[in-house]
C-alpha cells in the first residue's frame, strides 16, 4: 500500500486529505463538500463545486489540521511527564 500525498494545498484531493487528515470531514460536511463520490476532486474543484472560495476551504481545512496537530503534540508531551 502506497502512502498517500499528504500535501496540503488546492491541488490536494479531498480523498488525500482525509487520509492524512481524518479530522477535515468536519469541514467538508460544514461547507458541503461532497467527501465521497466527489473525494477524487482537488480541493479547488470541491469547493467551487460546493460554492466555496477555495482559498477559504483550504484554510478552513489547515486550521482543524493544525488544531489536531497540536491535540496531539499536547498528548504526546503530556505523555512523556
Amino acid at each position: 500500500m502506497s502512502i498517500p500525498n499528504c500535501s496540503l494545498d488546492l491541488d490536494t484531493t479531498v480523498n488525500d486529505v482525509l487520509r492524512c487528515h481524518p479530522a477535515a470531514v468536519a469541514v467538508f460536511n460544514a461547507f458541503g463538500v461532497d467527501a465521497c463520490c466527489g473525494g477524487a476532486a482537488p480541493l479547488r474543484e470541491a469547493a467551487k463545486d460546493a460554492g466555496v472560495l477555495p482559498e477559504t476551504l483550504l484554510f478552513a481545512v489547515e486550521s482543524v489540521v493544525r488544531e489536531a496537530t497540536d491535540d496531539t503534540d499536547a498528548t504526546a508531551t503530556d505523555g512523556a511527564r
